[in-house]
């Protein structure tokens, strides 16, 4: 099995926010977390037969992927409800 496939999800391109901030090095650390999540859960995935269990990690993988590249979720801003 490849290493390269994982590569794309340690490259956190959404980390690279708000250097001068002292936050940047948290984010980074949030956006590998998740990614290194998101590999596990496609490793699982693919080790699978095709069926609704595969399914289902395929789609936990790529939430994660997308939560670590969010950078609102990442800094922690919650959307206000609109009154």
């Amino acid at each position: 099995m490849s290493a390269a496939p994982a590569a794309e999800f340690l490259v956190p391109e959404a980390a690279a926010v708000l250097w001068s901030d002292g936050m940047a090095l948290l984010y980074i650390r949030k956006s590998i977390e998740l990614r290194l999540k998101a590999v596990e859960a496609l490793r699982k995935a693919r080790a699978l037969p095709p069926g609704p269990e595969r399914n289902e990690l395929r789609q936990i993988a790529l939430a994660y992927k997308a939560l670590s590249e969010s950078e609102a979720w990442l800094s922690g801003e919650r959307k206000r409800p609109k009154s």
